[in-house]
C-alpha cells in the first residue's frame, strides 16, 4: 500500500482552481457508481466550474472507464454539443 499523500501533494491533483478559471462550455460526465472518483468529486468539480455554460451527467449504470458503453453517455454527449451550434 502506497503512503499517504502530503497535502501539498494532494493539492497537485486538485483540478477545482483551473475549473473555476474555465470559461468555455464544460460537461462533465461521470458514472454513477464510480469507485475510483466518487460521484461527489464529479458534483464539486462541476461547482468549482464559473462558466455560464455547464452541464452534469452522472451516467447511471457508469463505472470509472465504462461510460462509453452506456447510451445516457451518448445521449448527453449529443444533447451537450448540439446547445453549442444554437
Amino acid at each position: 500500500v502506497p503512503p499517504a499523500l502530503s497535502p501539498e501533494e494532494t493539492a497537485a491533483f486538485d483540478a477545482r482552481p483551473k475549473l473555476a478559471a474555465w470559461q468555455l462550455p464544460a460537461l462533465v460526465l461521470h458514472g454513477a457508481q464510480d469507485d475510483i472518483m466518487s460521484p461527489d468529486e464529479a458534483r464539486a468539480n462541476y461547482a468549482a466550474l464559473t462558466t455560464k455554460h455547464k452541464q452534469l451527467t452522472l451516467v447511471p449504470g457508469g463505472g470509472h472507464n465504462d461510460l462509453f458503453g452506456e447510451a445516457a453517455y451518448w445521449e448527453a454527449l449529443r444533447a451537450f454539443v448540439a446547445t453549442l451550434s444554437t
